[in-house]
């Protein structure tokens, strides 16, 4: 079991429980978004944007808290890893835990309704889905982590649905322009996602916890693992490849290649050594939050010299 750390201050307590180093996951794709509809020729409601974060912001809070308190009250959360949350190490109990996740919830639905009734219904359901996958991927009894399905609902909820929230904030329409640029910073939320269960695979099987990387076994994890990380990279470079030589109406700036200025560390990511260097593992979903945040932002950059260039 976790050993209870020296109490420190309330801001450190309430940073560790919140972990807003972790919000760049879900604040990006929106951004992402934005700038997409911008670049396809869309006015940019900016300070509705700037409320869509805020409730964002405050929703992958509350989701953070609830995370914790559910995975340490099923024995889940045991151990004490660089970013475990301050019920693990017994700086909160659950009940403070559940009550700031509540108030989180309620000041994220409050900002969204705003925002909702101003761009449309359409943003009610993609908030809606938003929620209920983030609370449904650790709620107590039957709950989308436990029952292999975390990966997919993270790639909905930190990948598409963020990207589309973005695009029809000022769009006000559909396109497959955002769902397509949506899925390498979604793949790379998911990699982070499988850091944490690979790293914690052996003990979450003994809690019953049956993600996908304790289905995969050790070698189907890494397989996995290179895949996540890789394709998002291959996606871009493709199409920018395919516009290039079948000259397709398809614009793709060439600033989004600059993403592959990342790609030393993409590389030391994918060849990661579990066996000879486990410690690699312990880090290694802080590591792939901050290639997802570096990648992302690069992407978003790309769009937007372009679009500021024309």
């Amino acid at each position: 079991m976790a050993s209870i750390d020296k109490r420190p201050g309330t801001l450190r307590i309430w940073f560790t429980a919140l972990r807003p180093f972790s919000f760049t996951v879900s604040v990006l794709p929106l951004m992402l978004g934005t700038i997409l509809a911008g670049y396809a020729g869309y006015d940019i409601f900016w300070w509705r944007v700037c409320l869509l974060v805020l409730a964002v912001i405050f929703f992958h809070a509350a989701a953070n808290l609830f995370n914790d308190d559910v995975d340490y009250a099923r024995g889940v959360d045991e151990e004490i890893h660089p970013v475990s949350g301050a019920v693990v190490r017994g700086w909160l109990s659950g009940h403070q835990v559940r009550k700031a996740a509540m108030i989180l919830m309620c000041m994220g639905v409050g900002l969204a309704a705003m925002v909702i009734w101003l761009s449309g219904w359409v943003l009610l359901w993609m908030v809606l889905a938003g929620i209920s996958l983030a609370l449904g991927y650790t709620r107590s009894g039957i709950c989308l982590k436990y029952m292999g399905l975390g990966d997919p609902a993270i790639l909905l909820a930190f990948g598409i649905l963020p990207v589309l929230a973005g695009w029809w904030t000022s769009a006000g329409t559909f396109s497959l322009l955002p769902v397509w640029w949506s899925i390498p910073s979604g793949l790379l939320a998911v990699a982070i996602l499988h850091a944490n269960n690979w790293r914690d695979r052996q003990h979450d099987a003994t809690k019953g916890c049956r993600t996908l990387a304790v289905r995969m076994g050790p070698r189907g994890c890494r397989i996995y693992w290179q895949g996540l990380l890789l394709l998002p990279t291959l996606m871009i470079v493709g199409a920018f490849l395919l516009q290039l030589f079948l000259q397709s109406d398809e614009h793709v700036p060439l600033g989004t290649l600059g993403t592959l200025l990342l790609l030393p560390a993409l590389l030391r990511l994918v060849w990661v050594d579990w066996s000879s260097k486990p410690d690699q593992i312990v880090e290694l979903d802080a590591r792939a939050a901050r290639f997802h945040c570096g990648f992302t932002l690069l992407l978003c950059l790309g769009f937007l010299l372009d679009w500021w260039m024309r």
